[in-house]
């Protein structure tokens, strides 16, 4: 990650997208930084999985890594070839989401991870879709996903013991050395649905689902803000946030970005220690 990330910092800054015009002047002094630097984390990722043994665990969690690493890259491009930050249309992307999240359920009850009913499957679909997009919401100032991720990240590798969390952790690691402080690259649509499906299968092979989600409190409400914000404009024609989601809304107020990302991870942190403790 320390050598390859530099590399993709200055190829990367050739295909930056612009930054939402909504965003202030915190935001837009981003200017020019790429958005790429999910590609590395995963590429490195599977470089060192190729050095552990794979179990069938393995290759499920290895699939939904590509997978949504692969529909995350293509709303990555399209922002590029654009030079807008709008990629997939959010429809197109949901139903990609939701493909991926049937495929990677359908492997899971295969090998009898979890139960061959509809009512499972609906839960356990819209629980990968859940994750991959408040991630992804979650992902908007700097090294923030990166050290929520670790952390519940670890939280799954005590419960698991899975190599591919704890590859997938110092991968993070080194993505944050350049995306903690002021960024150099952003991780990008590519990283944050990598991420965000790591974690949610991570989740499900733990058998403790529903503690990663009282854990994962912070990137719950991130996404239920932009969601609460888009019914309020369209049915409403009013605002709850001054910006969703909700760490821009605190920006707006004045708060300090680093420690909006400082609270947030202490907040996740201590989330996290509850649900370990318990469950054992």
């Amino acid at each position: 990650m320390l050598c390859l990330t530099p590399l993709m910092i200055k190829v990367s800054r050739h295909f930056a997208s612009p930054i939402k015009e909504e965003l202030g002047e915190g935001q837009q002094a981003k200017k020019g930084i790429g958005h790429f630097g999910g590609v590395t984390f995963v590429f490195c990722f599977l470089v060192g999985i190729a050095f552990t043994p794979i179990n069938i665990n393995t290759k499920i969690v290895i699939i939904a890594v590509l997978l949504f690493a692969l529909i995350g890259f293509i709303d990555d491009c399209l922002k590029s070839r654009r030079k807008s930050s709008d990629g997939l249309k959010s429809v197109t992307k949901f139903v990609l989401q939701v493909i991926a999240s049937l495929i990677i359920v359908y492997l899971l009850t295969r090998y009898n991870f979890i139960v061959a009913k509809w009512y499972y499957i609906a839960f356990y679909v819209a629980y990968i879709t859940f994750f991959v997009n408040a991630i992804n919401i979650t992902d908007g100032l700097d090294g923030m996903a990166s050290l929520i991720s670790i952390i519940l990240l670890s939280l799954l590798y005590l419960l698991n013991r899975n190599a591919t969390s704890f590859i997938f952790i110092y991968c993070l690691m080194g993505f944050l050395y350049f995306n903690g402080g002021k960024a150099k690259i952003f991780m990008g649509d590519t990283g944050s649905h990598a991420i965000g499906a790591i974690i949610a299968v991570e989740a499900i092979l733990s058998a403790h689902p529903l503690y990663l989600i009282f854990a994962s409190l912070i990137p719950t409400f991130e996404l239920f803000s932009s969601l609460i914000q888009i019914i309020a404009i369209r049915g409403f024609d009013k605002k709850v946030f001054l910006i969703a989601p909700y760490h821009h809304h605190l920006e707006k107020k004045g708060v300090e970005e680093q420690v909006i990302v400082v609270r947030f991870s202490l907040i996740t942190l201590l989330l996290s220690t509850i649900a370990y403790f318990i469950i054992y």
